[in-house]
């Protein structure tokens, strides 16, 4: 099982500013940027164990998509698809 330390590494690397720890290997990115702020997530499976972690990307406040997409959501408004 992942240690917390592992978890928080992974959780970290979806920004795409550090390494992954040893072990783990990224196998998917989902983007979908259809709409403002989008959403990105990466699975990331060890491959000794193959326990699969998915971390989800949070806002990056120098994304003015990500800004307005929080604001949206902070208004209750929905979100389009397309």
């Amino acid at each position: 099982m992942a240690t917390i330390l592992t978890l928080a590494e992974l959780s970290h690397a979806v920004y795409g500013s550090s390494p992954l720890p040893s072990n783990n290997e990224w196998k998917q990115t989902s983007v979908d940027f259809k709409f403002s702020g989008g959403y990105y997530g990466v699975a990331y499976i060890n491959t000794t164990t193959h326990e699969v972690v998915i971390a989800n990307r949070g806002t990056i406040w120098t994304s003015l998509a990500n800004l307005i997409n929080d604001a949206e959501l902070a208004a209750h408004e929905v979100t389009p698809m397309s």
